[in-house]
Formats: C-alpha cells, sequence, structure tokens
C-alpha cells in the first residue's frame, strides 16, 4: 500500500496533500487529483466485508504509519465518510 499511497501522493493538492480510499467488496482504490497535474488512481485487491464508502486521508498521515508498520497487517478502522478513521497494527485476539 505504501508504494501506491507515495505514487497516487505526487498529483495531490499540494496543500492538503488529501488522497482518498473509496473501500468496496472489490478492494480498496486510491486516488488523488489537482487542479495544475491531474489525476491518479490505484486499486489494491483487499479483503472488505462492510458497505461502501470513501475518506480522504493526508498522504504523509498514512505514510508516517504505514512504513514503520510495513512488515505487518494494518488496520484501517472507518466508522463512516463524517468520522475520522484510524490505522493501527491489529487488535491481538485473547
Amino acid at each position: 500500500m505504501n508504494d501506491a499511497v507515495r505514487r497516487v501522493a505526487q498529483l495531490a493538492d499540494q496543500r492538503s496533500h488529501a488522497v482518498k480510499l473509496s473501500v468496496a467488496r472489490e478492494g480498496i482504490e486510491i486516488s488523488a487529483s489537482s487542479p495544475e497535474y491531474g489525476e491518479a488512481k490505484e486499486t489494491l485487491e483487499k479483503d472488505y466485508q462492510g458497505e461502501p464508502l470513501a475518506i480522504g486521508f493526508n498522504a504523509q498521515y498514512m505514510l508516517d504509519f504505514s512504513v514503520p508498520a510495513a512488515e505487518g497487517p494494518i488496520s484501517l478502522e472507518l466508522k463512516d465518510e463524517q468520522s475520522a478513521g484510524q490505522m493501527r497494527p491489529p487488535r491481538e485476539e485473547a
């Protein structure tokens, strides 16, 4: 996921560095657009069981978390499109 975020973020708005994650059963589409440079999209095949939704993240925030956690899985917790999302290591089952 890190490489896809890096590639897409190159075309993100220079002020917000926003990338959009559209999550559906088919996978995750990461996209960004800029009036000056155009748009970029990449799709990753990932398991997702909920309703489709889209949420924006600061690309640097995503990379700051996911690069150190590259060896293991990442849990992306989303409530809805209006709430903040969180990335964290998966919870361990007790």
